[in-house]
This record gives C-alpha cells, structure tokens and sequence, in this order.
C-alpha cells in the first residue's frame, strides 16, 4: 500500500511536466526553420608594391631611394611597379574604367621631378584606353563568381634623368591617384 501511494505521489508530480512536453508521433510532420542572409561583397581593389609584401591603402606611403650617380653614368631611368587586383563575389561579369594619374614629385628644396606612366603585365580582360603618359586609363572586366586576388595588371611610374638635368639633393613627395568608374 505504501508503495502505491508513494507511486501515486510521483505520477501526479510529474503530471504538469508531461503535460508541458511536445512530442510529435510517428508520421506527423516536423517543420524546422531556418533563416540566413547574403551579403553582397564589394568589389575590392587592391594596390601594392612589386618589393612590398603588404597592400597599400589610402594615404599610404612607398618610400625608394633615386639612383647615385658617378662620373660615368649621368642619365638614369628609375621605375617603382605598383600591382594591381581585386577581390570580388559578383552574379555577373561587370566592366570599369579606371584611371591613373601622379602628380608631378616636389622637393623639400622646391626641385620638381615630373613622372610617367606606363602599364605591365595586363590581365586578358585588360586593355588601355588611353596610354597618356600622365594619365592612363584602362578597361577592364571583373569576372563573375568568387575571385580572389586575382590580376588586373601593373602600372608603372617611372622617373628619367637625362645626362645635362640636375636635380637637387633631397625628399621628393608625389601623389598616385586612382579614378574608378562602373559601368552598367
């Protein structure tokens, strides 16, 4: 008899909490819900020296040194490769212009150095639209899918001394800009 009430005790104790528990039978429908986003990606465009291991971003500085010259040698040409590529995750192929330009490089004693431009290395879906050698503007297509780090080209800034210039001893600072336009 004390089994059976003690029995009976711990049933109706553990009424309410079998009452509160959900079960679903054999062959009754079971809905689970999930919820997840995509997130669109940007287009990035990244920049680094040909000698530099890490990317350059805005406002960054590639400091290099200009060549000595001695008696035999007076002219020279210096040329500092900056590469480009992208990252993207896109439905579809997009096209752009970019545009390239630098600015003329001014010493801490007022001398000038004017810089030119020219490309390198262009990726097949690049191609110059205009060779300026103050400004160049190249076309390109970013392709669809995940890419990574992959190729647009190098454009190259390039300093020339000719044998009867001098230029005088200093810091020289100069400004690389890069115009992007999207086309739809």
């Amino acid at each position: 008899m004390k089994r059976l009430l003690l029995l009976s005790i711990t049933i109706f104790l553990l009424l309410p909490l079998m009452g509160a528990t959900v079960t679903a039978g054999i062959g009754e429908a079971v809905a689970v819900s999930l919820k997840g986003k995509i997130e669109a990606q940007e287009l990035v465009i990244s920049v680094k020296g040909e000698s530099k291991d890490g990317e350059l971003i805005e406002d960054d500085t590639l400091v290099f040194d200009f060549p000595i010259t001695d008696h035999d040698k007076r002219s020279w040409v210096m040329e500092i490769p900056l590469v480009f590529t992208y990252t993207s995750n896109q439905n579809l192929p997009s096209n752009a212009n970019l545009v390239f330009t630098v600015g003329e490089f001014i010493g801490d004693n007022g001398g000038r150095l004017k810089a030119e431009l020219k490309t390198a290395r262009l990726s097949s879906k690049t191609f110059v639209v205009n060779p300026d050698p103050d400004r160049i503007e190249l076309k390109t297509t970013f392709e669809a899918g995940r890419q990574t780090n992959t190729p647009i080209g190098t454009v190259i800034v390039v300093f020339k001394k000719a044998e009867e210039e001098l230029f005088p001893v200093g810091n020289y600072t100069g400004e690389f800009f890069i115009s992007f336009l999207r086309e739809n």
